[in-house]
């Protein structure tokens, strides 16, 4: 093996080739460090110019007319209530598609013993193709029910009838049951994947399945309901469904052209603009990995520590967790052996080795042991299964001050038996003492991913350094000279931690609250509550620019750009109510005096209130 580095010659080498596992305390915090009161260092990724991939495949634009629809018969609905939003349109939930052009888009994988059986339309639950797309967390989870159906003239015991394709994989499960005259379901069967459970249901691809169905005394109709809960597992699917005279066969159903699957379209990033290996200005990547020097073999993308969209990521490597991420926003820097193993199999040939380091930054007058590391992380542990079982995908962070040699600050191991040993946590913000010396004026951190073999990742994003020094301005909290997003927003997590720092009290009340964001809006920035976007005035496009951000009435937390106005990180109709309170609404930049709120405006609050509410539940 040999090393390649990018963006410069790296001195880090040396140092990770001997890392000692030593136990290092590390906090996970769900938000920004107590005593953060300035910023020394920020890197979020998103300046980077990104290119078009090189060895993996999007899918592309390939609209096929009569292939799909969500919508069954008349009189069947299907129920995603509890499914998690994304993932591959084509797939959430239960729908409905021709069973060849499913079996050809999801690269066959035993589908086609199905597919070639029926008509031109069955229905589908495939957690499997649906996992091929980011989603929120979560397994799929769908009913599909038949309409109600007569019991006139049905005796009790007939056989519910239907033709099934099942493939097994944990934990993905299904049920059948029946509803009669409305009433509570009935379990008329559970399958579920695992080998030694007394529901476990092998592959059945094809197979007829009969359910005797015991019909209670004076029932005058029911209804089946075929649920289905899975991820990245396989599938289910049904078709020619027979119960007394009743008979559905779904070719009634009108497809439609794909949506997702097979196409380019709704990918949420631009296809020719997905990655890069070059880091921020300053920053080097060195890489001792398996089969580097052999263009058959690596995925390039993955080729040590890269910078990606994250979707593109997610979606070219099947997902498997990886979009979990939510923390992480548009590029964020990811090392992935399992995706770099994927191409000529590299861990053949020994461990997966890669050092990412930042710049020299300026830490002057940073009171010691102030500092503290945060980044928004998603994480991935695997040990002990190749080169010999001793991989160990080992995360590391180390920091230099004034160019000493390098410390530990971060450990984790995938060993469970090791001290280190971090567990999967796809989606965490990670705060790290730094334990800064007096009198330090730079400090550089590396962050290495090492022992690696067909394991998984680590992605890191938001990358921050903040500790104690000087605020030269009243509001200036990162200490970069100007009342910008970064401090308001700053000032809005301190409001609702309830923490009181003293950094933020802004009235000396020994309270940070609803009145200290105030005055930073009002007093220090001069502008009108409500003004989202800092440009000095509340209007129309401040309005627009919120509720675009998706927060409102949701329970999520909120900046102040998202509309939490009032300093508890919601954004609620107290945020509205504040802000036209406070009688900016159109008025242009802030007077010496502050307007009462016209009537119009009040008006125009309480009538925006109710849609505002029916365009969130849609």
């Amino acid at each position: 093996m040999m090393c390649r580095q990018v963006g410069g010659k790296s001195p880090w080498m040396a140092v990770w080739r001997g890392l000692a596992l030593a136990s290092v305390a590390v906090a996970v915090m769900a938000g920004q460090s107590a005593n953060a009161q300035k910023v020394y260092f920020s890197e979020n990724f998103e300046g980077l110019t990104l290119g078009p991939p090189v060895n993996e495949t999007i899918p592309q634009d390939n609209p096929v007319p009569e292939v799909w629809s969500p919508n069954g018969p008349a009189g069947w609905t299907v129920d995603n209530s509890k499914t998690p939003n994304g993932g591959m349109t084509e797939w959430r939930g239960w729908n409905f598609t021709d069973p060849l052009w499913w079996s050809q888009v999801a690269g066959d994988q035993q589908r086609s013993m199905f597919a070639t059986e029926q008509g031109k339309v069955i229905a589908v639950a495939d957690g499997d193709e649906w996992d091929d797309a980011p989603h929120d967390p979560g397994m799929m989870y769908t009913l599909m029910s038949t309409p109600a159906i007569p019991l006139a003239g049905v005796a009790s015991g007939t056989q519910f009838n239907f033709e099934s394709s099942w493939r097994a994989e944990e934990p993905q499960k299904a049920w059948l049951q029946a509803s009669f005259d409305g009433g509570a379901p009935v379990d008329l069967f559970q399958w579920d994947s695992v080998p030694d459970s007394p529901n476990y249901h092998p592959d059945g691809n094809p197979e007829l399945v009969s359910v005797p169905v015991t019909v209670p005394n004076g029932a005058q109709s029911v209804k089946f309901t075929f649920g289905y809960e899975g991820g990245n597992n396989w599938w289910w699917a049904v078709d020619n469904i027979e119960y007394g005279k009743y008979f559905e066969d779904f070719e009634s159903v009108t497809l439609d052209t794909n949506v997702m699957e097979g196409r380019a379209l709704g990918l949420g990033f631009d296809p020719d603009h997905v990655y890069t290996h070059t880091p921020p200005t300053g920053w080097k990547i060195a890489n001792d990995l398996p089969g580097i020097d052999d263009d058959a073999v690596g995925v390039e993308e993955w080729e040590g520590w890269s910078f990606a969209d994250k979707k593109f990521w997610a979606l070219v490597a099947g997902d498997q967790n990886r979009s979990f991420f939510q923390k992480g926003e548009g590029v964020v820097a990811v090392a992935d052996p399992d995706e770099w193993d994927d191409r000529g199999n590299p861990k053949t040939q020994g461990f997966y080795n890669t050092v990412m380091s930042t710049n020299n930054f300026d830490i002057s007058g940073a009171t010691a042991n102030s500092l503290e590391l945060t980044f928004d992380s998603s994480w991935r542990d695997e040990c002990c299964d190749d080169v010999d079982n001793t991989n160990d995908q080992t995360a590391n962070i180390m920091v230099s001050y004034d160019g000493k040699p390098p410390v530990d600050i971060l450990l984790w191991s995938s060993d469970e038996t090791n001290p280190n040993f971090k567990n999967d946590a796809e989606n965490e913000t990670v705060t790290v003492k730094m334990n800064n010396p007096a009198g330090a004026k730079t400090a550089q951190l590396v962050f290495g991913l090492l022992n690696s073999a067909n394991d998984w990742w680590w992605a890191i994003d938001n990358v921050k350094v903040l500790g104690a020094g000087a605020v030269t301005k009243a509001g200036d909290f990162d200490g970069n000279g100007v009342l910008d997003a970064a401090d308001i927003d700053n000032l809005v997590v301190q409001s609702a931690s309830g923490a009181n720092n003293v950094a933020y009290d802004l009235n000396s009340d020994k309270k940070v609250d609803e009145t200290d964001v105030n005055i930073w809006v009002k007093d220090l920035k001069k502008t009108y509550v409500g003004d989202s976007n800092l440009d000095m005035e509340f209007n129309s496009s401040d309005l627009v620019s919120v509720f675009q951000a998706g927060k409102y009435e949701t329970g999520l937390d909120a900046n102040y750009s998202q509309g939490d106005w009032t300093g508890d990180l919601k954004f609620n109709s107290g945020d509205l109510v504040a802000a036209f309170q406070d009688g900016g609404f159109e008025k242009g930049p802030r007077a010496a005096v502050s307007a009462v709120p016209e009537p119009s405006s009040l008006v125009l609050l309480l009538a925006a209130l109710p849609l505002l509410r029916f365009r969130r539940s849609r």
